[in-house]
């Protein structure tokens, strides 16, 4: 990568000599990135100066060529040319000019300072295998476990990189889904720092990995402190991720990693509802010769919750570490400890029209406490073969615990309308996740077509257990809510219960370059799982047991006529095993997912990209009742629910001083077969129409280039708060969540070493909800948040 002229590192691939030919298959895209790429795999130092490289992309190489034949071929159009040297070592320079008359007048040499440029170096933060280009991400992991241009990847995958992620300043991660076509927020209730979302149409609070590794989602809070990025893959990720992970589309947290050049940043910021919070990312070499590497990051977050008397914190640290073992094999060891306590549970408004004329500071729960503690440790271990091929193992522990849990849980409207039901809940819980992979990557060729290809071996445990224990409590005035008052002993509701799941997999992954512009991605994951959901401490029995063998197929088509462009359609699947047995005592079928994507991603022009695509995305095997059963307490698996849309964003900088990240969606999500929901019902919690517009324009032309001013523009039309859309009591029209058009804007000022930001939220305070099918919860009325920045 190029560096600062200071900064020097040794090559990690085997050394190519210029006579012997290699495999390549490295995509089209930015100049710089198809050079890192080549000295990487080629084991070559490049010196040369970034501006050489600056605003020029590549066609591409893929083929077996020569090391000379390789960088000529990179190079052709650019009017550069990589000159060997006697150290066996290549410099970038510009070719001379050629007079086309006699008179015309030759190029004058500018010598630049040459700059040590080499795959290994990691000079910004924020650097990857493909750099971003402002807003822009060339490249993600989410859709393909190892990372590839997002031109390569034949299904949506949308990302929110670092520079996005700094300008939003969202205060949680939940609030990033205004700007994702197709991604909407699912309201759940487990905390108030779960983020949870809807991916076209149906929601999870499970479909969530961290670096590629599951991780269960329902009580894990993610900070933002530690994220480089956040992507999102759009439809069935079975392939990938196995069952459960990512029925119908799954968010993937990619850390920051430590840096080779030393880069500290502490922030302070305070807001609305007594919010306060600091934050510390701080990175550098831990070496002289910089092969051990670190990345502390930080932070501590007390209240800004809007719900009356409803108190909450978290504090967050996460240690991290990346050791050269040897100039092939790397080490990477990431640490994360998060505690954080709040007043019982989310507060949620029953789903009855009176909910939609309190006020949304309403909390008709007070009095409650919680607490969890969430511990996370990953190992990665990389190391390049001789032949180019990179052997990955992985290793992920997580632990979540829900050390106090007691809420006043609202149970519903009394039939005054003004009053409501309450309870006193306690529900003690642990999350456990273990997961080993192993991955095996390279290139290679046969005959003409170009492979890259991916295989690897996933073995995972999860284990969830808990205690449900209620007691009565006091009712509440739903315009005058006051503590409740605990009327009765807690007891057990329920057996204590729990439950997990024993993962085996093998999966393949294999782009091929078809040539002629055509490449081909196809794909496969069997899984044997083996889940059961028993009393705690019991022993198993075969109704408690369920073994589950799927296989997850994807298969894509790409067609990229130039550099700039490409089309692409596929067909995955996913699968999620279902506990229970029905009425004949059989174990059920898993749900599947199952779409078809046609979609189109294209640079407009270096820096500003667009993206649209279609989709019919059928959701199978659903639990619906049983018809034959006069008890009506079993069910069987035959319910199908079905949605089609249509996704189009824009991201990049529009011009010098203005950059834009845009989205519409167009989602008809809906029951499609049924025997106890109304067929025709719209699914609930997401629009069918969203439009998110977030614009940040440089005030250059006002004489104050380090000022910026941020708009955030959010449309989202009507969504059904439940299904069946009507109640006995109310119609769909009745309990239907309103539509709303959400404004939120903020200053930036930015210098080298300090930024102050300022923003405001929901400007023209909409009342806005999120639903999840039963319970509705309010966002923030308008707030106003203020930070300080200082690098050193």
């Amino acid at each position: 990568m190029l560096a600062a002229p200071d900064f020097m590192s040794s090559a990690h691939a085997q050394q190519q000599t210029s006579s012997t030919a290699r495999a390549y298959n490295i995509p089209a895209g930015p100049l710089t990135g198809a050079l890192n790429r080549l000295a990487d795999e080629a084991g070559i130092f490049l010196a040369g100066n970034a501006q050489l490289t600056d605003g020029k992309s590549s066609a591409g190489l893929q083929g077996r060529y020569t090391l000379q034949e390789a960088l000529s071929k990179l190079l052709t159009g650019n009017g550069l040319e990589a000159v060997a040297q006697a150290n066996g070592s290549y410099t970038l320079k510009a070719l001379p000019l050629i007079p086309s008359r006699p008179d015309a007048v030759t190029q004058v040499e500018t010598r630049l300072p040459e700059v040590r440029v080499t795959a290994s170096a990691e000079p910004l933060p924020g650097s990857r295998q493909y750099p971003d280009e402002g807003y822009v991400a060339r490249g993600a992991t989410a859709g393909s476990r190892v990372e590839l241009p997002l031109k390569d990847i034949p299904q949506s995958v949308s990302v929110i990189n670092q520079d996005l992620l700094r300008d939003l300043a969202p205060s949680r991660i939940s609030q990033i889904a205004d700007y994702v076509a197709g991604v909407d927020t699912f309201a759940s209730a487990a905390t108030p720092y779960t983020n949870a979302f809807f991916f076209r149409g149906f929601g999870s609070t499970s479909s969530s990995t961290f670096n590629g590794f599951r991780d269960g989602g329902f009580l894990s809070a993610q900070a933002l402190v530690n994220l480089d990025r956040v992507e999102f893959l759009k439809g069935p990720s079975s392939v990938l991720y196995g069952g459960s992970a990512g029925l119908s589309g799954l968010v993937n947290y990619v850390s920051k990693k430590p840096l080779s050049i030393p880069y500290r940043e502490v922030t302070v910021g305070a807001g609305s509802f007594g919010h306060r919070y600091t934050q510390l990312d701080a990175t550098g070499p831990v070496t002289d010769d910089k092969r051990l590497r670190y990345r502390l990051t930080a932070s501590y977050d007390k209240d800004g919750n809007h719900r009356d008397n409803f108190d909450q914190q978290a504090s967050f640290i996460s240690p991290y570490l990346s050791w050269d073992l040897t100039d092939r094999t790397q080490l990477d060891i990431e640490l994360i400890g998060q505690n954080t306590r709040f007043d019982g549970r989310e507060n949620v408004f029953a789903r009855h029209p009176v909910s939609f004329l309190l006020p949304v500071e309403t909390n008709l729960g007070p009095g409650g406490e919680g607490a969890d503690r969430r511990r996370v440790a990953r190992f990665d271990l990389k190391h390049r073969l001789a032949n180019g091929w990179t052997l990955r193992q992985g290793l992920y522990v997580s632990n979540v615990d829900k050390t106090k849990d007691l809420s006043f849980q609202f149970l519903g409207v009394n039939p005054d309308g003004l009053t409501g039901r309450r309870r006193v809940r306690s529900v003690p819980e642990v999350e456990r996740d273990r997961s080993s992979q192993t991955e095996l990557s390279g290139s290679f060729a046969t005959g003409p077509l170009t492979h890259d290809l991916l295989v690897g071996l996933e073995f995972g445990k999860q284990r969830f257990a808990y205690d449900f224990l209620v007691a009565p409590a006091t009712d509440v005035d739903l315009f005058n809510p006051q503590p409740g008052i605990q009327t009765g002993p807690l007891r057990f509701n329920g057996t204590p219960t729990e439950s997990g799941a024993d993962t085996r997999a093998i999966y393949a992954q294999d782009l091929i370059d078809l040539t002629g512009g055509f490449k081909l991605m196809l794909g496969g994951r069997f899984d044997t799982v083996e889940q059961f959901s028993r009393p705690r401490g019991g022993v198993s029995t075969p109704q408690d047991r369920l073994d589950e063998n799927a296989f997850s197929p994807r298969a894509g088509l790409i067609y990229q006529p130039n550099p700039a462009t490409s089309i692409y359609a596929s067909y995955t699947k996913s699968f999620s095993p279902q506990m229970g047995r029905s009425r004949t005592d059989e174990s059920f079928k898993p749900q599947e997912g199952e779409q078809v994507e046609v979609g189109i991603k294209h640079d407009l022009r270096p820096g500003l990209s667009l993206s649209a695509a279609v989709y019919d995305y059928k959701r199978q095997n659903v639990l619906t009742a049983d018809p034959d059963d006069a008890t009506r307490t079993f069910s069987i698996a035959v319910g199908e629910q079905q949605s089609r849309g249509f996704e189009l964003e824009a991201i990049g900088q529009v011009t010098r001083d203005y950059s834009i990240a845009a989205s519409y969606g167009y989602l008809d999500a809906r029951v499609t077969r049924d025997n106890r929901l109304p067929v025709g019902d719209r699914l609930a919690g997401v629009p069918r129409h969203s439009i998110g517009i977030f614009n940040k324009l440089r005030l250059t032309a006002f004489g104050a280039p380090a000022w910026s001013a941020t708009l955030g523009l959010i449309y989202a039309s009507e969504r059904e708060s439940g299904v069946p859309n009507n109640t006995a009591a109310f119609s769909s029209a009745q309990l239907r969540l309103p539509s709303y058009t959400k404004i939120d804007a903020g200053l930036i000022y930015e210098t080298k070493r300090y930024t102050f930001r300022l923003t405001g939220t929901n400007l023209t305070d909409e009342k806005i909800y999120d639903s999840q099918g039963s319970v509705l919860l309010a966002r923030a009325p308008r707030a106003v948040t203020t930070s300080i920045s200082v690098k050193f």
